[in-house]
């Protein structure tokens, strides 16, 4: 698999992030970023219930704002951390 170099790249904090890849628009943001929610397919929105019932966040993948895979990303806290 050949993974191009973006051509234009654009952080959003707390939305996402924002690339041209190989003509394609790409974001990768919360699932409640992005208007695509109502368009996950029922693996995907299945995808994101189990993620979210796991207790790590989901991340929608969207190629020209069509959603086409999930990311699902934790954090854990570290013994030596103070809250």
């Amino acid at each position: 698999m050949i993974v191009r170099a973006a051509d234009q790249s654009l952080q959003e904090i707390g939305l996402g992030v924002r690339a041209i890849v190989n003509g394609s628009t790409i974001e990768v943001g919360g699932v409640s970023a992005y208007a695509a929610v109502p368009l996950l397919s029922p693996n995907l929105r299945e995808c994101v219930d189990k993620s979210l019932a796991r207790g790590v966040t989901p991340l929608v993948v969207c190629r020209d704002r069509q959603p086409i895979g999930l990311l699902a990303v934790s954090d854990q806290l570290r013994p030596v951390a103070v809250s």
